[in-house]
């Protein structure tokens, strides 16, 4: 298990188990479903888990301290069994200061024995070597003695078999750049007919506010260009960030269709991963007249199932839902490297303006290429299209309704049932089964603390594992008909969107209205309350900590008063805004829909 015996980490904490295998098929017949668990003791105890066929587990904000920490399998009700339980290691959390202070004590002590070589950032390898540039031998064009640019920027008739582009922050990673050139892509070791470039684009100086400094990073980059003649930053259209990483790969196999045609082979790299370049060439040079080859580490294969989109806030790959909306991804090649035979990168040069990243994710992306002639109807609001008109998922989850209609959320729920049905109803629901979001699972504990909750589909807090024998409504094709139905019997919804992005309001809202319960709110405030009545649910958004609004619930259920008075607000009173949202229904006598997108057929520009 890591992190090992000893081991000194910081926030956030990765634990990684290895496990021996004979088979892939043998891995998944016997811990595919099972799940993976860690826990942590520090005076309290800490427990997570993930399944199997996934194995990793992130604790973002443990304490400063030392901890013991132990593994297990176990299955997904509930861990009465254990298998293969870890031995107990210790391991300290400590501050980021910490940590790299730590480090450079470890380091310092290694080079005292000769065993490692210091790294030199950027501006510290330039000054070294404008010391000693006049000294040198200049070239008879005027150039330094080091490789000549054009050489390395462009193909020379069919001798690059292989256009390697390692990715790579210009200023930050300078250290790792020399490492791939002094290892595995030096002379020595790299074929004649396999080139190595650095994928950098333009360096961003929103953090550097001395000119001094930002001229002297200019300066030496320039050098770097220079002495090695290996690294493209203005060459590409893009920032050199971590946000525009699809954009500096898109831009990279740009430059590669254009200055490397007729190379056969292209590879994205990580600029941290140590690749034998001789073996994967001669690979290659077996292959006669490659087409649509794209070769890598598809995790589909390897884990037998589709990857899915990280929803968690806190994760670094988080992807919301409006900007990816389905559920798993497509097949694809893990992005620490990967190959295209020139025909596809060709075909990514050539549409590259209609990809469009996911996040930070270069790996896999998705086609916007929408001719602006074309309508775009849509449930995201924030979209740069000119014929654009906006459905929000709670008006277009009547189209997913057998036995409701909109025109019932122009009404206040005691119109809909007496009072005594409301005191027959339990307290509150809580129907997920995505379990990663952190907010709504927390919210689940600290109100489930005061007043029992039931948990009715997979998810069932962040304290206990998710409960994969409950199978939630959406899985049948009426499933916001079941989700009302299952609602009546309950005052309170836990109603949070996966997302609280401006325009996002969904059928989470409309399933506990349309059951004559108040929805538990947490999402985008401003657009929520643009089309529902603020005073007919329970905004978490509005209270400084979700305590604050689960006590406000207590508070509002354990008053006849406050809860007969927010039932007796209609769910929606701006008609305009009703009429604007759900024009499209059958049963609105509004057209305003229908008039704005006809407006947009009868528009040419």
């Amino acid at each position: 298990m890591y992190p090992a015996d000893g081991a000194v980490e910081t926030n956030p904490v990765e634990f990684r188990a290895e496990i021996g295998i004979n088979s892939m098929e043998q891995y998944k017949s016997h811990y595919g479903d099972r799940v993976l668990c860690v826990e942590l003791t520090e005076g309290s105890k800490w427990n997570k888990c993930t399944p199997m066929l996934n194995p990793s587990i992130i604790f973002d904000k443990l304490p400063i301290g030392n901890y013991t920490a132990r593994a297990f399998i176990t299955d997904v009700n509930g861990g009465v069994f254990w298998y293969h339980q870890t031995s107990e290691t210790g391991f300290s959390v400590v501050t980021e200061e910490e940590l790299a202070a730590y480090k450079a004590s470890v380091q310092e002590m290694a080079r005292g024995g000769g065993k490692l070589q210091r790294d030199l950032g950027l501006l510290e390898w330039a000054s070294q070597e404008r010391q000693h540039w006049e000294t040198r031998a200049v070239a008879a064009n005027g150039e330094s003695p080091g490789r000549v640019l054009v050489n390395n920027l462009t193909g020379n008739g069919d001798e690059v078999l292989l256009l390697i582009g390692v990715k790579a922050a210009v200023v930050e990673n300078f250290a790792f750049r020399r490492a791939v050139r002094e290892t595995w892509a030096s002379e020595n070791a790299l074929p004649n007919d396999v080139r190595v470039l650095f994928v950098g684009c333009v360096p961003k100086f929103d953090e550097v506010e001395s000119k001094a400094e930002q001229e002297a990073i200019k300066n030496a980059i320039e050098l770097e260009k220079r002495m090695y003649g290996d690294l493209l930053t203005d060459e590409l259209d893009c920032d050199d960030s971590y946000d525009d990483l699809p954009n500096k790969v898109k831009q990279f196999l740009r430059f590669a269709a254009e200055a490397f045609p007729r190379t056969p082979f292209v590879m994205i790299a990580d600029d941290d991963i140590y690749l034998r370049a001789d073996r994967l060439a001669g690979d290659l040079r077996e292959i006669d007249r490659p087409r649509r080859l794209y070769i890598g580490q598809v995790w589909d294969n390897l884990l037998g199932r589709s990857q899915e989109p990280v929803r968690d806030l806190t994760e670094r790959y988080y992807i919301p839902e409006d900007t990816y909306p389905l559920r798993n991804y497509p097949p694809f090649a893990f992005g620490p490297h990967y190959l295209l035979s020139m025909d596809c990168v060709r075909f990514i040069a050539k549409n590259y303006k209609r990809f469009r990243g996911l996040g930070p994710i270069d790996d896999p992306t998705d086609t916007q290429g929408l001719d602006e002639r074309v309508i775009l109807l849509s449930t995201v609001s924030g979209v740069t299209h000119k014929r654009h008109v906006y459905l929000n998922v709670a008006s277009s989850s009547f189209g997913e309704r057998l036995g409701h209609s909109p025109i019932a959320l122009l009404s206040p729920a005691t119109t809909n049932m007496e009072q005594e049905a409301v005191d027959q109803r339990r307290f509150c629901a809580y129907l997920y089964a995505r379990c990663d979001r952190p907010q709504r699972e927390y919210m689940f504990d600290i109100l489930n603390a005061m007043e029992p909750v039931d948990a009715l589909g997979i998810c069932a807090g962040s304290s206990r594992l998710p409960d994969t024998s409950h199978a939630t409504s959406r899985y049948s094709d009426w499933y916001n008909d079941d989700a009302v139905t299952t609602f009546q019997s309950y005052k309170f919804v836990i109603a949070f969107e996966n997302s609280g992005v401006p325009g996002y309001v969904t059928e989470k809202m409309v399933n506990p209205f349309l059951a004559g319960s108040i929805p538990i709110y947490l999402g985008n405030s401003t657009t929520v309350s643009e089309l529902f009545n603020p005073n007919s649910f329970i905004d978490c958004g509005v209270f400084e900590k979700l305590r604050d609004c689960a006590k406000y619930v207590v508070k509002v259920h354990r008053s006849p008063e406050l809860y007969a008075q927010m039932r007796r607000e209609p769910p929606i009173r701006n008609v305009a805004a009703f009429n604007e949202a759900f024009s499209w229904h059958p049963s609105v006598p509004s057209k305003a829909m229908a008039d704005k997108v006809a407006k947009l057929m009868q528009t040419t520009n």
